[in-house]
């Protein structure tokens, strides 16, 4: 699970701002932003399925219409972890 603090990070290097009226904000947040003249929304969504399917649905209630992941992938026991942006615009964030 990548770290609410990373979204925020992300977010906040695109201008993002924290939605006052995402009810799931205080747990996992949502940011809305602006990024080539086209609004985008960067979220922490729970781990699991269900929770993110749902957030997804409810994002899409409100008009998402495309979805990217941006994940933390931990390397094995005893290496170095390190996080892997799937985002190929987010990268130079």
């Amino acid at each position: 699970m990548i770290d609410p603090a990373v979204v925020r990070s992300l977010a906040e290097a695109a201008g993002g701002v924290l939605s006052e009226h995402w009810i799931y904000r205080e747990r996992h947040p949502l940011y809305r932003a602006e990024m080539d003249g086209r609004p985008v929304t960067f979220a922490h969504v729970p781990v699991g399925a269900p929770g993110t399917i749902m957030m997804m649905e409810e994002m899409v209630a409100a008009g998402a219409r495309a979805f990217w992941e941006a994940r933390s992938r931990g390397q094995p026991a005893g290496s170095r972890s390190h996080r892997h942006l799937h985002h190929p615009h987010l990268r130079d964030l």
